[in-house]
Formats: structure tokens, sequence, C-alpha cells
């Protein structure tokens, strides 16, 4: 089961990479900046948790783009990795309910 869910994480991780690839590309095809939602993702945690990240402005913004960004790749390889695991005790499901499953649990 551990080898099944380390290539379901890096299944994982390769999925969301392309993702990246896709949403640059439209950001430069377009010409548009960035989603907020992932450093608002990193914000709100911090700030209940009376850590807020410090700065303000830009230098706050910049602070909190990082970690949202690697907090999409973690959900990306955690997602590949909880998909997989069924897999690793022997039981197979069709391909096309894996996929719905996978983007289901990657958008949640």
């Amino acid at each position: 089961m551990i080898q099944s869910m380390v290539h379901g994480g890096a299944a994982g991780v390769a999925s969301t990479t392309v993702r990246n690839v896709v949403t640059y590309a439209d950001m430069v095809r377009r010409g548009r900046s960035a989603r907020e939602v992932p450093a608002q993702v990193v914000a709100r945690p911090a700030t209940e948790a009376v850590h807020p990240v410090p700065g303000s402005g830009t230098v706050r913004d910049n602070r909190l783009t990082g970690p949202g960004a690697l907090s999409a790749i973690a959900v990306g390889c955690g997602a590949g990795a909880t998909v997989s695991m069924p897999r690793g005790t022997g039981a197979r499901m069709p391909v096309w309910l894996s996929g719905i499953v996978t983007a289901v649990e990657h958008r949640s």
C-alpha cells in the first residue's frame, strides 16, 4: 500500500505541475494577474491562530504567495496519495470513477 501511495502522491504532484503550467501560460496569454485565493487560504488560519503574517501591503502579499503555492502542491500530493490508497489494498475502481473522485477531492 505504501508504494501505491507514493506513486499516487507523485501523480498528484505531476498533475499539480501541469495545472500550474496551464495557469501560468494563461496568465501570459491573457495578461492577467495571479489569483489571490491561495494567499487568502494561508492568511485566514494565520490570523485566527493569532500569528498574523508580518508586514503590510505588497510585502505581506508576497509573504502569503509562497505558502499559498506550496499548499496547492501539498493538496495535489495528498489527493493523489489518498485516491491511490484503495488500489494498494487490491481494490480497483473504474478509471472514469477514479477521475471523478480525484477531481472532487482536489476541489475540496
